[in-house]
């Protein structure tokens, strides 16, 4: 583990991360890529409103895309 020079520790990947934690690398790395959701998907999820097919299992199976409208496109794709 690193310091970012202010003597908080940093992590250099989810790999490392991972290691840390006793997980597999590409847990870490699927529950990272969860950060790039655009907010109101955020919102929807926090909310409870999300499709109910929409799961963390749904997250790690489905790469959705880092563009936000992108992203909303296969929301919408959802309630068709």
């Amino acid at each position: 583990m690193a310091s970012n020079g202010g003597g908080t520790p940093t992590t250099a990947s989810g790999s490392e991360v991972a290691q840390r934690e006793g997980l597999r690398h590409w847990t870490i790395n699927g529950l990272l890529r969860l950060t790039l959701l655009e907010p109101a998907i955020i919102h929807v999820i926090v909310a409870g409103q999300q499709p109910c097919c929409m799961s963390l299992l749904w997250f790690q199976r489905n790469l959705l895309p880092t563009d936000w409208f992108a992203q909303r496109e296969v929301m919408t794709a959802f309630d068709a």
